[in-house]
């Protein structure tokens, strides 16, 4: 792979991990039911990008390098185990 599309992934997983701590920080400050479902419906169209777009990614990788499927599979459960705990996690403090 080549420096861009590490950084790339970098950028996608950043947006994530920083969508669900917004989310934690605004659930906290706001009691407002409409604020909140409209901070989730734009956050929940930039991570539909952002999936496409590192779908779009992993498909044009694997294409052109198929051994690699096993280690990708097994990074992408990792990561998002990951990410099920840490909003399993915010959830339950909050």
């Amino acid at each position: 792979m080549a420096w861009y599309e590490y950084l790339f992934l970098l950028i996608v997983l950043g947006c994530v991990i920083t969508t669900l701590v917004y989310m934690g920080y605004v659930a906290a400050n706001n009691d407002k039911k409409t604020e909140i479902f409209s901070h989730i419906a734009t956050l929940g169209l930039v991570n539909l990008l952002l999936v496409v777009a590192l779908g779009s990614m992993m498909t044009y990788y694997l294409e052109a390098y198929p051994q690699a499927f096993q280690s990708y599979t097994v990074f992408m459960i990792h990561l998002s185990l990951f990410i099920s705990v840490l909003a399993v996690t915010i959830t339950t403090i909050h």
